[in-house]
């Protein structure tokens, strides 16, 4: 077990992000995330992990889907790992009052020259069980450009 000794709390730090690229179905996706994370090891590894948040809005012919995730993260300023559970969600209907909703497994993954400082690229894939679904012939995945802001001092 940790101690308080074992933990410095100066390597925690939050960082923002976001993304914009293309679906499974040829149309756009954007999204933002928020990470919380945690330093590991020296200040020139910048070696990370934590907790991700992400919303997700994926368009799927004239409507958009909604996908909201919560991800384990594991980082370094070149490659990012963000594997996770989610809930997608899309509102049908006259004023989109019927509603439709799945849980599923999120995997997203980034790379760049440095992370924090240009954008990268990045790859998503989110996975549900189809039977629970109407919409089961739609894949979320997509990929894109993503910037990410870290408030690391």
């Amino acid at each position: 077990m940790l101690s308080d000794a074992q933990i410095n709390k100066n390597n925690f730090y939050p960082a923002i992000g976001i993304n914009i690229g293309i679906n499974s179905e040829k149309s756009c996706t954007f999204g933002f995330n928020f990470d919380y994370r945690y330093q590991i090891g020296s200040e020139s590894a910048r070696t990370y992990t934590g907790l991700s948040f992400s919303y997700q809005f994926d368009k799927i012919k004239d409507r958009f889907h909604k996908i909201k995730t919560i991800n384990l993260l594991l980082g370094n300023e070149y490659l990012s790992l963000k594997p996770g559970i989610g809930l997608v969600k899309y509102g049908w209907g006259y004023n989109d009052r019927n509603l439709c909703r799945t849980k599923g497994l999120n995997l997203e993954m980034s790379a760049s020259y440095n992370l924090n400082k240009y954008p990268g690229l990045y790859f998503r894939n989110f996975v549900y069980r189809k039977r629970n679904w109407a919409w089961h012939t739609k894949n979320y995945y997509s990929y894109g450009l993503r910037y990410d802001y870290s408030f690391l001092k």
